[in-house]
């Protein structure tokens, strides 16, 4: 017996399912024909060398038998004991023994190919799915049975209505429902019927947070893997998650059918769920992310880009609290989300909210013109006569609500309260209705929705229930703490027009900020009781909205465009048409803001400003807690939140409590135009006046040595 080896093979390393490329391999003669061999390979994965060496030997009449040794064997010297190897090889090429290695990685090979087909099936009932699909309550209630366990009340058909309708009409819709109704998983699931009956192909979710986004996509994914009434009637579309979900697998499924792949892929990552054969995609995104360009490609090459969008709960409490977030989170909203669609389809918007409070994101688009609102409390109508709290109707539910606490002190279960309601239920209920009659703790023994609700109003109190179940924000005293732009410009003295001033304003006085981007400026009028009259605000620019100062500037540069600007912006308050009764007036007295640029101010005031012909006063504001009118650092006696002060670079100039005006400006805002004390803009549009008026809200106020801080 001789033993030969293989002095060269071509390199095949990391690619062992390539052709074996016979002609380069440097093999010993073979036997005469008719003869046998033993193939030894010390390192076998797929056996793809052994068979294409031994198919080329039996062409030349040659027997081979392939002997695997293992990835740990190596062939030593040629003079090694080779009756191991001998005895080895009668063993396997005995007829009866086992497949032999090489077979076993085809059989292998073919379980994992044939692991990789998905069976083309037709639908379990296509005349149930086509029953169904026209009739989207149905469809929910049948095939996402686990979702929504309860029947259906009104408050959810208005909603799965309004919702089919956005999605077949490309329109918008807001729905504001009580917390726990489940506006969420209405709209969810009527953008899966959405897509599953052919009415939408790319539907994207859009949440708050991230992780909320991602969550409802799951719950989409889990839906066409998981649940078997959907996998039974659209089986072209799940068959290929039933399979698998994880994307490198789900890439290479191909159909049984036709060989071809199936298109399928899953990327939770990137927010996106694709559908086999070009079916469509599912979505998901936030708020606050990047979502420009959002598209999905089909396996056809087809770019496709979202037809649906579900704006799910887009604000959180100190979103809805703070005009400034407010107006930005609606400005992101509009600008980059409801600009998703392609150029050939119309966006269908559904928007899931919870009314915080007054003008929030939910407010903004409950009563957009371009939205079909849907506005439902947990109550419809309240007891007859409950919102007197003087009437017998008021009283009964206080004596109800006086049972239930003390039994609760008294660990009953609840049994007191529900004795009284079932005893006293027709008087009790007169005139009360509800928007879902399902919703009630039976397990606890609640005896009906009616029960639920008005427990619920008397456990989280009248303010929480109004916001959190009937999407009806209390409206309390307006105060300094709540001060919104929407308040400001309901300020308005009807009537009164740009620069027109009451006889009543004796004192007329403009005031002017200093940035490096712009002045700005306003003139107001005040009577002897402090009663004031906005008459003129306006921006003074480098021109066509360049920076007055640009960034990189040189100082000694940026202080004589700063000086130029003072004289231009100097000769506009002279020259503005202002009118006292009908009477033609300048302001008495013109306040500059002297903390930035100091000196600046101090040249214009001592140079050009003396030619204006009114008063001109440099002031300074600081914070209350930084605000210290000591001898040392004021002239003459204090005045109420202000002194006259004077430094060496800003020379003399006004030194004045910001904190403390800042707060009698913003209380003046709170008073009805022309009542005393109070501050009113003539006619005209506000909102970016009333922003910056709010930019700086009073949050708490503490009591320092000189002033409020």
């Amino acid at each position: 017996m001789t033993i030969r080896r293989a002095r060269t093979t071509p390199p095949r390393k990391y690619a062992h399912t390539a052709p074996v490329d016979l002609g380069s391999l440097d093999f010993p003669p073979p036997p005469v024909s008719g003869g046998r061999v033993l193939l030894v390979d010390d390192v076998c994965t797929s056996g793809g060398t052994l068979r294409a060496i031994r198919e080329h030997l039996a062409g030349q009449g040659v027997e081979a038998v392939p002997l695997a040794l293992g990835i740990n064997a190596r062939l030593l010297a040629k003079d090694f004991d080779a009756a191991p190897l001998v005895a080895q090889w009668e063993h396997y090429a005995t007829e009866a023994h086992a497949p032999r290695y090489a077979d076993k990685v085809d059989a292998r090979n073919a379980a994992r190919a044939a692991g990789r087909v998905v069976e083309r099936r037709e639908p379990e009932s296509l005349s149930r799915r086509r029953r169904l699909e026209k009739d989207p309550a149905a469809w929910l209630r049948f095939y996402l049975a686990t979702t929504y366990p309860l029947p259906f009340g009104d408050v959810h058909h208005d909603m799965i209505g309004a919702a089919v309708r956005a999605i077949r009409d490309g329109q918008g819709m807001a729905v504001a429902a009580p917390r726990g109704t489940g506006k969420s998983s209405v709209l969810w699931g009527a953008a899966l019927w959405g897509i599953l009956s052919g009415a939408c192909r790319f539907p994207v979710v859009a949440a708050f947070s991230h992780g909320a986004a991602r969550r409802m996509l799951r719950r989409w994914l889990s839906a066409l893997a998981d649940n078997e009434r959907i996998r039974a009637d659209y089986p072209e579309t799940c068959g290929p998650f039933v399979e698998t979900v994880h994307p490198v697998r789900l890439r290479m499924l191909h159909w049984n059918d036709t060989g071809d792949l199936c298109g399928a892929d899953v990327r939770i990552m990137d927010g996106a769920l694709v559908l086999p054969d070009g079916r469509g995609a599912i979505g998901a995104a936030s708020v606050g992310g990047n979502t420009r360009g959002l598209f999905a490609t089909m396996p056809s090459g087809l770019t496709l880009r979202p037809d649906v969008l579900l704006l799910d709960d887009p604000q959180d409490k100190p979103t809805a609290e703070s005009p400034a977030l407010v107006r930005k989170t609606i400005e992101r909203l509009e600008s980059d989300l409801f600009n998703l669609a392609g150029p050939e389809t119309r966006l269908s918007i559904m928007v899931a909210v919870t009314v915080i409070s007054e003008a929030d994101v939910a407010e903004h688009f409950l009563n957009h013109a371009d939205f079909e609102a849907v506005r439902v409390g947990q109550v419809l109508t309240w007891p007859t006569g409950f919102e007197d709290k003087g009437s017998d109707a008021r009283k009964l539910w206080e004596a109800w609500n006086a049972e239930r606490v003390e039994g609760m002190a008294d660990r009953d279960g609840g049994k007191r309260c529900r004795a009284f309601y079932k005893a006293n239920k027709a008087a009790l209920t007169e005139g009360l209705t509800v928007s879902w009659a399902h919703r009630y703790d039976r397990k606890r023994g609640d005896p009906d929705a009616l029960y639920a609700a008005m427990l619920d109003y008397f456990r989280m109190g009248e303010r929480a229930f109004m916001a959190e179940r009937q999407n009806q924000p209390m409206k309390g005293e307006a105060t300094v703490y709540d001060l919104n732009p929407e308040l400001i410009v309901s300020r308005v003295h009807t009537g009164r027009r740009r620069g027109d001033l009451p006889p009543e304003a004796r004192l007329v006085v403009a005031a002017t900020d200093l940035n490096n981007y712009a002045l700005h400026s306003a003139v107001a009028g005040f009577g002897n009781d402090q009663t004031g009259w906005l008459a003129w605000y306006g921006r003074h620019d480098g021109g066509e909205g360049r920076e007055i100062v640009p960034k990189d500037c040189p100082e000694a540069e940026a202080k004589r465009r700063m000086f130029e600007a003072l004289v231009r912006h100097g000769q506009e308050i002279v020259g503005l048409p202002l009118l006292r009764g009908g009477e033609s007036i300048r302001a008495g007295a013109w306040v500059i803001d002297s903390g930035y640029m100091p000196d600046v101010v101090r040249r214009y005031v001592d140079g050009p400003g003396r030619a204006l012909g009114i008063q001109i006063l440099p002031a300074r504001g600081y914070a209350g807690d930084r605000y210290r009118p000591t001898p040392r650092n004021r002239i003459g006696a204090p005045r109420e939140g202000c002194h006259l002060a004077e430094s060496p670079i800003a020379g003399r100039f006004i030194a004045f409590n910001a904190d403390h005006w800042r707060e009698v400006s913003q209380r003046a805002w709170l008073a009805t135009p022309n009542a005393p004390g109070s501050l009113s803009l003539f006619e005209g549009r506000h909102s970016e006046f009333a922003e910056q008026i709010c930019r700086e809200r009073l949050v708490e106020k503490l009591m320092g040595e000189y002033g409020p801080v």
